[in-house]
């Protein structure tokens, strides 16, 4: 298993058009493509012109097969179309759990559980 994590700065005057067309068009576009959304998060403190999201693949050969039909996808090209600029710099890396991670463990190395 591994993880995707994803940060876009948000052009500024675009947050709202964004957030809507994630609600909108690339949450359903993204899970009809197999994606499996962990969450959504926005800055509290920090860098407030940001979106941050977590995606969860088996292994990195799924993660290109799905991403490359989602980016060629005919709907989402239009959406994209429709709305061009809504951010800037983006970018991801992939992470994979720690042995001492809670998601290969039933309970964290000191013996704790949540």
């Amino acid at each position: 298993m591994i993880y995707e994590y994803r940060c876009y700065e948000i052009t500024p005057g675009s947050a709202r058009a964004l957030h809507d067309r994630f609600t909108q068009h690339t949450v359903g576009l993204m899970r009809g493509h197999g994606f499996r959304i962990q969450g959504f998060w926005e800055p509290v403190v920090g860098q407030a012109s940001q979106l941050h999201y977590l995606l969860k693949w088996a292994d990195a050969a799924e993660r290109e097969e799905r991403v490359q039909a989602f980016e060629a996808d005919p709907d989402w090209r239009a959406v994209l179309a429709a709305q061009p600029g809504l951010t800037g710099r983006r970018y991801n890396e992939l992470w994979r759990p720690t042995g001492y991670s809670p998601l290969t463990q039933a309970a964290w190395p000191d013996g704790a559980v949540d």
